[in-house]
């Protein structure tokens, strides 16, 4: 899953347009699960204070480190993946303009995550601070998060179906895709 688990994630496949998109979807199901990561050792971090009277700084910036490497890992292997579909002779500049989108929205979740990180922080720290800058920011995340699904949902619409599934006449329903 992430590159301290199993090593580098594989280069991408871009030889087609649906080996491009299958990369690309697995790079993004990398992306969510790198969140997770980072969703985890900020909890961790938070309660790290009630365990032992102080925040573990040095523990959340070393997850902080390994996020940051896998993030940008991911970013350029997806901008090695939208470069191919502008090229030749795969051309598919429609299919390359949704993935930059998905980029420029994950860049912006990542700031707000940042901001929601810092916000929560403060939060915890005043008992008497409002949780309405924590919920604002929130509520900012989960709309380019919807943004996000639907700039992939786009993708799956432009995109040839991936070469197994028009083996096997479409994907079967109990197929996941990675969603934000």
């Amino acid at each position: 899953m992430t590159s301290g688990e199993h090593g580098r994630p594989p280069p991408p496949d871009t030889s087609t347009v649906a080996g491009a998109v299958v990369s690309f979807n697995n790079l993004q199901g990398e992306r969510v699960a790198v969140y997770r990561l980072f969703d985890q050792g900020f909890r961790e971090y938070l309660e790290s204070k009630a365990r032992v009277g102080a925040y573990d700084f040095n523990t959340f910036k070393l997850v902080a480190k390994e996020v940051t490497t896998l993030f940008s890992d991911i970013s350029a292997q997806i901008n090695a993946v939208e470069a191919a579909l502008r090229a030749e002779p795969l051309a598919r500049s429609d299919l390359a303009d949704h993935i930059r989108t998905v980029q420029k929205l994950e860049q912006e979740k990542l700031r707000l995550t940042a901001n929601f990180q810092t916000k929560a922080t403060a939060a915890a720290d005043d008992d008497d601070a409002s949780l309405d800058g924590v919920d604002e920011v929130r509520a900012l995340i989960r709309g380019v998060e919807e943004s996000i699904n639907d700039t992939l949902d786009e993708i799956r619409m432009s995109a040839p179906p991936p070469p197994s599934a028009a083996r096997d006449g479409g994907a079967s329903e109990d197929e996941e895709q990675p969603q934000q």
